[in-house]
């Protein structure tokens, strides 16, 4: 197959997993999470998200555990703070897990695992968890991550032959944030590499990724490299700070920690001065006006003032 029609057909498969198919998809199962706690479901399959270590409330993980059991669903989970205590959810079927905005919905020490039938779309949520956690994402399906943060485990995501995972106005920081054997897409996003250990992000095999208006940072780049380019093909305007050797329109090199402001290092703001600002012009690969960055405002204004709008590099767009 060649490279042109094996990229339709990829793209073809996203638009299917973003739900843009031409066919009506069948209904899914809603579930509203209403309890903080963790606890399995009590009788999965029943219809009814209870876990009985909850007072009956329903946690992540029963939702998780009932969906499972139902069929396609949809998983609400509100504003919040939820700590999984190392809790691991398997999905095996379709799920997409929607939060209340990556600021307000924190998962926190929640490990997941996609297995081959499995496809797993997180909306507006972060998930935080300890540093020594060996991986947050085990990906043998598919993984969408859309503006969502990932933090902590030595491998944030790991894609197996056969996976893929697709990363959308999101920031993904660890020590090594992509670990890809299968395929991957990165569309306006951030793979941040903490302490410069070893790379943000690594292909392997047969591994193919593409890349759009994303950035790879290594905090502390004399320690590590912040990509490997194996398989890589950049649609344009990426930046790393270290030499990814992409050569596609608005494809950069260069990277300090002046260019960022907070609020924090996990959802890295870039300052007016900063060349990441307004460095795509409206209409071009990775700046359409009807997208929304990792914090839900909106893409494609006039960051630095100059009164040409434009689209920012990475996953947050810096606001008049």
């Amino acid at each position: 197959m060649g490279f042109r029609r094996k990229t339709v057909a990829v793209a073809a498969a996203w638009l299917t997993i973003l739900g843009l198919s031409a066919c009506d998809p069948p209904p899914r199962a809603q579930i509203t999470v209403d309890s903080t706690a963790v606890g399995a479901d009590g009788n999965p399959g029943d219809g009814v998200c209870s876990a009985p270590t909850a007072d009956g409330g329903c946690t992540l993980q029963a939702a998780v555990e009932e969906a499972a059991a139902l069929g396609p669903a949809d998983i609400h989970v509100p504003a919040g703070a939820y700590d999984g205590q190392g809790t691991t959810l398997t999905v095996a079927g379709s799920v997409a897990i929607s939060g209340d905005g990556v600021q307000a919905t924190r998962l926190e020490d929640f490990r997941f695992v996609v297995a081959v039938t499995g496809s797993l779309r997180l909306i507006d949520v972060s998930d935080t968890l300890a540093d020594a956690v060996a991986v947050a994402f085990a990906v043998e399906g598919r993984l969408v991550l859309s503006r969502t943060s990932v933090t902590g485990a030595v491998e944030a995501i790991s894609v197996a032959e056969g996976g893929s995972v697709g990363l959308w106005s999101s920031v993904v920081t660890s020590f090594m944030p992509l670990v890809n054997e299968g395929e991957a897409v990165a569309y306006g996003s951030t793979m941040r590499l903490i302490h410069g250990r070893w790379g943000a992000v690594f292909g392997a095999g047969d591994a193919e990724w593409a890349a759009t208006a994303t950035l790879a940072w290594a905090a502390s780049p004399g320690f590590g490299v912040s990509c490997d380019p194996t398989g890589l093909t950049s649609h344009g305007y990426n930046r790393s700070s270290w030499n990814c050797g992409l050569t596609a329109v608005g494809d950069s090199d260069g990277l300090v920690e002046s260019e960022f402001q907070g609020p924090d290092g996990t959802y890295p703001v870039p300052v007016a001065t900063s060349p990441l600002v307004d460095a795509i012009p409206v209409g071009q690969a990775g700046c359409a006006l009807d997208t929304l960055d990792l914090l839900g405002n909106p893409r494609g204004v006039d960051g630095n003032g100059d009164g040409i709008p434009g689209c920012d590099i990475g996953a947050v767009e810096l606001q008049p």
